[in-house]
């Protein structure tokens, strides 16, 4: 166990746990070991003689019959490194004024949209590269002009927003399909997903912020009505609203001020990867 706390010190781990507090630091050494294969292997000798993970007021119990706690233990943790990101999240979206510049990019799109029911209907939000959670997506901002959503977390391999990450590439989607098979088949979902989504909005924009030709955000837009924002990327709507939110970002600061975010919140976060590489 000394040698293992001497690596910790000894790799910046240290650091971190100042940064981040005692409770998330052990949570994320714990899982880190829990459920890597590398971390299975080098625990397990290790775990099989311990029943208590301890540091200062936080506490894991490891038997079987503590599985319910311990699982009530770990949400609280995780639910207290999400408040502290959206914290420091939300301090800079204050600081860079990111609502303001997302409105400017707003109101150039809006008098793209001629139909009056998208006009009243669509909603917008960002989305950026999470901080808690490797290959997860944060929403930045609450939807305009609802007000809500914000602060939340999606993976990176689940529906457009998650495709149009993974890929790079800007995607207008005029009409999704509500089949629940193809759904979860055809975009990442599982069926309570597919189920829910299929509810939901029909049309979809994801414009990729780049800057200097590195992706930094989404700025994303969806509506329930059919084709709201064109048939596609190549459609003539579709095209020009992604010209429009291209050239908006770079124009109004939006593209340097989330550069400049994604930079500040960079070193804020351990970004645990939960699962293996494949």
């Amino acid at each position: 166990m000394i040698g293992t706390l001497d690596l910790l010190l000894a790799s910046g781990w240290f650091d971190l746990a100042i940064a981040w507090g005692w409770q998330l630091f052990i949570l994320a050494v714990a899982l880190l070991l829990a459920l890597t294969k590398r971390g299975r292997e080098l625990s397990k000798r290790v775990f099989d003689r311990l029943t208590k993970l301890r540091a200062g007021s936080f506490e894991i119990e490891l038997g079987v019959d503590q599985a319910p706690q311990t699982r009530e233990r770990v949400e609280e943790a995780f639910a207290l490194g999400r408040a502290r990101v959206r914290r420091d999240f939300d301090l800079r979206v204050h600081i860079h004024d990111l609502r303001s510049l997302r409105l400017t990019v707003i109101q150039q799109v809006q008098d793209l949209l001629v139909d009056q029911k998208v006009r009243q209907d669509f909603r917008s939000t960002i989305h950026v590269p999470d901080i808690l959670f490797k290959d997860a997506m944060y929403q930045l901002l609450e939807y305009y002009p609802l007000g809500t959503g914000q602060g939340r977390a999606f993976p990176v391999r689940l529906g457009i927003l998650g495709r149009s990450w993974r890929t790079g590439e800007s995607e207008v989607v005029g009409t999704v399909t509500t089949d629940v098979r193809k759904l979860v088949r055809e975009w990442g979902m599982t069926i309570e997903e597919a189920e829910r989504f299929g509810r939901g909005r029909k049309s979809f924009v994801c414009a990729v912020v780049r800057s200097k030709g590195r992706p930094i955000g989404i700025f994303y837009l969806d509506s329930k009505e059919k084709d709201a924002f064109g048939e596609g990327e190549d459609s003539d709507l579709g095209t020009a609203i992604l010209d429009c939110i291209d050239r908006g970002c770079a124009d109004s600061g939006l593209t340097s001020a989330l550069e400049d975010v994604q930079m500040e919140m960079r070193a804020r976060g351990p970004a645990i990867r939960i699962f293996d590489e494949a």
